[in-house]
């Protein structure tokens, strides 16, 4: 008998999006493992950096796109892409032994991780139903804090006996574990059958490209060009989505003020959670001189009081 079966549709539902929530977060905060891999593949403080947001970048760029897309052509099929291509990600992660490579692994990891977002959110508000769901996105978005905190806990000691490749490595059975129970599920959820909007996809994309690209080198001048550009396009965006039929993204959206506040405050969470530990974990290694485990201990705290509060 299958693990669907013997969970039922809506439990192995919650189940899956909990699973891919976490360790997309967890592949988000590898900041533990960056002095490490630093010194191992002779980067710069500037390329550390980037192992970190090239990741994110690519999140950024293709979540608002995939929201229709994965909509449109399947939610359980898409999520099972997303897998597969975290998964492949990771892999060439295990393997990289140039900083070039590991930032191709990373991008790809990254495009694989805004599949899973978008989708995994999105099959919970589709196949659960309406007086369990708040609890099921609630289970989903603790897989994400849980993540985001215990990775420098989990990567900290792991590294520290088996090495940096260990902080990949270690994912790949969750991966493994939420392929299986994605194509276990034999229904499919489908949102949207609208046409695509593809100049406001594409605007969208380069605009958040340009824009956070050029925030992170704002020192100089090409990088106030490529803020202002993407800033620019941004705004086209907006003028675009509002005058179509069918909006890649619904901007109106945010005239409702709980909708913006609620993401603000969902936000400032992730920055809080993100931030800090990042912060932390370069202040541990690089001016105390702990290694990679006593800094994932140091650490420890957050997950921990995470636990006891979130229920």
């Amino acid at each position: 008998m299958g693990i669907v079966n013997r969970l039922g549709l809506e439990k192995s539902v919650i189940l899956l999006a909990a699973v891919v929530s976490f360790v997309t977060a967890f592949l988000a905060n590898i900041s533990v493992a960056l002095p490490l891999i630093a010194r191992e593949l002779a980067m710069s403080n500037i390329v550390q950096n980037w192992v970190a947001t090239i990741f994110l970048l690519a999140i950024a760029a293709l979540s608002i796109p995939l929201g229709k897309l994965t909509s449109k052509y399947g939610l359980n099929r898409s999520l099972l892409i997303g897998i597969i291509v975290t998964m492949i990600g990771v892999i060439i992660s295990c393997f990289s032994f140039t900083s070039e490579i590991l930032l191709l692994s990373r991008v790809v990891q990254g495009i694989g991780t805004a599949f899973i977002n978008v989708a995994s959110m999105a099959l919970i508000v589709s196949a659960v139903p309406p007086e369990t769901r708040g609890q099921a996105l609630g289970l989903n978005i603790a897989g994400v804090y849980i993540g985001l905190s215990s990775a420098p806990v989990i990567g900290g000691i792991v590294i520290y006996y088996l090495g940096w490749q260990s902080i990949f490595y270690c994912m790949l059975p969750f991966l493994l574990f939420s392929a299986y129970l994605c194509y276990s599920l034999k229904d499919e959820w489908t949102m949207y059958d609208g046409a695509i909007d593809k100049l406001g996809s594409i605007v969208s994309m380069f605009g958040i490209l340009l824009f956070v690209y050029g925030f992170t080198v704002i020192n100089t001048g090409l990088g106030k060009i490529l803020l202002v550009a993407g800033l620019a396009l941004l705004i086209c965006f907006a003028y675009i989505e509002l005058r179509i039929d069918n909006p890649v993204f619904e901007v109106r959206l945010f005239k409702n003020a709980r909708f913006s506040s609620s993401n603000l405050a969902s936000l400032i969470s992730y920055l809080a959670t993100f931030v800090i530990t990042y912060i932390l974990t370069y202040h541990f290694q690089y001016i105390m001189g702990l290694d990679s485990q006593i800094s994932g201990l140091l650490l420890i705290v957050t997950p921990v009081m995470m636990a006891i509060l979130a229920p």
